[in-house]
């Protein structure tokens, strides 16, 4: 794959690269702790993805493979040799390779709803030696507290989760990496909370979303 980067210049001169690549070849050319946080939800393995949609509710997604496994563990070891601090989400898929933390993010998607056949919350591991934290924002089928346009990809993250999460451990100006950026949900929420972001995605599909998302996001359109 011939790495493509695009770089960006926030109106604020905040930072944005965009960087078409996979991640573990990247990060293994980045000095140490570089990067004052990793925010990123790798591949859980789940193969939700090759299915093409999500639920009866008539969204539907190019069918693809790359969640038919977990990141290899030099994935994870470059994300803790180039970032200060980490966020994983999905965490709870890859506590072999994460060591013990307390300080775990429970995104609660339920709050007020029944319990039916989707998970109640998620899990993100941290980096962090602080209290776990929960965060209601209900997400399920067309009950969306996070009003975002959907793009087409099985597992956009809800803004609202990604700036709780920049809010809580990071600082405005901070430089925050996504090396499984998807459709740039991090980085939308990088541009909104006034942070620099670079994030590295290797599928060309998601990489052009994700140039349009961070677009749209500077230009106050979402």
């Amino acid at each position: 794959m011939q790495k493509a980067v695009t770089e960006i210049q926030h109106i604020e001169e905040h930072t944005i690269k965009l960087i078409h690549d996979d991640c573990l070849n990247v990060m293994r050319e980045m000095p140490d702790k570089s990067f004052d946080l990793i925010l990123s939800d790798p591949p859980y393995g789940l193969k939700m993805a090759r299915r093409g949609k999500i639920g009866g509710g008539g969204r539907t997604f190019t069918p693809k493979a790359w969640d038919s496994s977990i990141p290899r563990p030099e994935y994870f070891y470059e994300m803790r040799r180039v970032a200060k601090n980490l966020i994983i989400w999905g965490g709870n898929y890859f506590t072999a390779y994460l060591q013990p933390s307390r300080g775990w993010l429970v995104w609660y998607k339920n709050d007020k709803l029944p319990t039916l056949s989707f998970a109640d919350c998620e899990l993100a591991w941290t980096s962090f030696d602080t209290n776990a934290r929960v965060f209601n924002c209900r997400h399920r089928g067309f009950i969306k507290d996070s009003k975002e346009t959907p793009w087409p990809v099985p597992t956009q993250k809800a803004l609202a989760v990604m700036k709780w999460c920049l809010d809580l451990f990071s600082n405005e100006g901070d430089t925050i990496l996504d090396p499984f950026m998807g459709s740039a949900s991090t980085g939308v929420a990088c541009v909104l909370t006034g942070r620099h972001f670079v994030g590295i995605e290797r599928d060309a599909e998601y990489f052009g979303i994700a140039q349009k998302r961070i677009l749209l996001a500077q230009t106050g359109v979402l």
